[in-house]
């Protein structure tokens, strides 16, 4: 009886250990997860700031004499929806 009883409090022991590493390792998991969906949204948004800036630093405007005056202004009008994806307020930033 005595034999029984400690097999049963070892497999008690056994189950609880087995829910709390697996509670343990979803945890883990989730952070993995939203680590690497972080990663990926700044590595997008890095890759359009970096397009958006060679963008603009490479048209060629009809008017050379204006063509500093038209990128300056392309470059204020981007920073309010660059400033944004920055931020990770993706959908305000459509709209900007």
């Amino acid at each position: 009886m005595r034999l029984d009883d400690e097999i049963s409090g070892l497999r008690k022991e056994i189950s609880q250990f087995r829910t709390e590493t697996r509670q343990r390792l979803e945890v883990i998991e989730n952070e993995v997860n939203k680590q690497v969906a972080l990663n990926y949204n700044r590595t997008i948004v890095d890759y359009v700031i970096g397009m958006s800036h060679d963008l603009v630093a490479n048209l060629k405007c009809d008017r050379p004499d204006e063509e500093e005056n038209c990128k300056a202004m392309l470059a204020e009008r981007q920073e309010e929806h660059l400033a944004l994806l920055k931020a990770g307020k993706f959908t305000a930033s459509y709209n900007a």
